[in-house]
Formats: C-alpha cells, sequence, structure tokens
C-alpha cells in the first residue's frame, strides 16, 4: 500500500484498539492472518478509506463505527477484528482486557458513557463512508 508497511499499520492499529504498541509477533500473526483469510485490503473498494484512517487515525473509531451499520462484513472491519483478537490473545496486553478488582457501579457507567460516545461516532462516520466510499 501506498507509503505504509504492514509493522506501521499494525502500530496505527494496536494503537487505536488498545491504546499501546504492538510486538514482533502480533506482527507476524496478523501477516499470518492476512495471507489465510484473504484480508488483502488491496483488492477491496475499501482501499480509500482504510488510507485515509492510516493517515489520520483519529478517523478509525468514526469510519469504523460508520461501516458497523453500513456494512459489517466488510474487509475494514474484518481485519481491525482479526488483530484485536491477536492483540487480546497476548500474555502482554492481558491487563487491557480483565477487569480487576473495579468498582461494578463505575464499571457500569464508563460502559454506559462510552457506548454513547460510540453511538455518535457511528452517526458521524455513516457521513465519512458516504462521502468516501466508492
Amino acid at each position: 500500500m501506498k507509503n505504509f508497511s504492514l509493522d506501521k499499520e499494525v502500530v496505527i492499529l494496536s494503537n487505536y484498539l488498545i491504546g499501546s504498541n504492538s510486538t514482533k509477533n502480533d506482527l507476524e500473526l496478523f501477516i499470518l492472518a492476512i495471507s489465510k483469510y484473504e484480508l488483502n485490503i488491496t483488492d477491496s473498494g475499501e482501499l480509500r478509506l482504510w488510507l485515509l484512517c492510516l493517515k489520520n487515525p483519529w478517523l478509525f473509531p468514526y469510519v469504523d463505527g460508520g461501516l458497523s451499520i453500513l456494512e459489517k462484513d466488510c474487509i475494514f472491519r474484518k481485519r481491525l477484528f482479526y488483530l484485536l483478537n491477536i492483540l487480546e490473545a497476548s500474555p502482554e496486553n492481558y491487563d487491557k482486557f480483565i477487569l480487576g478488582k473495579k468498582n461494578k457501579c463505575l464499571v457500569f457507567l464508563n460502559v454506559l458513557f462510552l457506548t454513547s460516545i460510540g453511538f455518535l461516532k457511528s452517526l458521524i462516520g455513516l457521513l465519512i463512508v458516504k462521502m468516501y466510499k466508492q
């Protein structure tokens, strides 16, 4: 892809998904997943959106949210999903996915707040996807 190597792409995506960098093992597993599950985005109509998000990583939540409403089974979202699965299975990211001893009420309020924000981002993402999707 234009000016983006897979290692740079994985770093950008892992920062979006979990808020930290990935490991070399995560990169190797992602490369394997791309080839095994035919997740090559260069052959799809979503390439413009993908490159836009890689150049402007702050757009990922919006475009991801918009595509979750319009096209749930697109390669864009599959790539994110497969990398999220890889990151979730990594021992280095254990603390990001397992709740410790936290106040359940605060966790519920946080989930409610984040759900509301996610819904708003999805609505904005609908507009972005409609403008940039071929």
